[in-house]
């Protein structure tokens, strides 16, 4: 880094910090202390949408590493295990939908990456792009399934 970035780094937390301070210097005496500094920043969808697109990521992960050895007890002990496949579809749900939604959004970072739709309008339809194809994935991959 260089000398002026790093003082914007100091600056930006030293703000921080000692807004953090004044706040608990003002409100000393309340026993409820509330962190006002974070409460000016507003969600914005592009965050919204990517902590999402983690947390699909996650739930995917998880199942994969789930499934193996599933998969591997199923196959080599087919005949000793009794399974009732109907407690695996609210889990084979939550699966199908992450998977709908990290392609959608997959499908969404592609867009982006050719430059087209990088502004806060482009964000918004590439928003509703990315519910819509998310939603008709999920459908699809409940035909495909029933």
């Amino acid at each position: 880094m260089d000398r002026w970035s790093i003082n914007c780094y100091k600056w930006t937390h030293l703000n921080v910090i000692s807004s953090l301070v004044l706040h608990f210097k003002i409100n000393n005496n309340n026993e409820k202390r509330v962190i006002t500094t974070f409460n000016i920043y507003s969600t914005q969808i592009s965050s919204g949408l990517s902590i999402f697109h983690r947390m699909t990521g996650v739930i995917l992960a998880g199942s994969i590493l789930l499934a193996i050895p599933a998969i591997l007890a199923y196959t080599f002990f087919a005949n000793d295990i009794t399974i009732d496949f109907e407690l695996f579809y609210p889990i084979l749900f939550v699966v199908m939908g992450a998977i709908s939604y990290h392609a959608a959004n997959g499908i969404r970072h592609f867009i982006w990456d050719t430059g087209a739709y990088v502004s806060t309008e482009g964000v918004k339809t590439t928003a509703i792009l990315l519910a819509t194809l998310a939603a008709s994935f999920f459908i699809a991959l409940l035909f495909v399934i029933s």
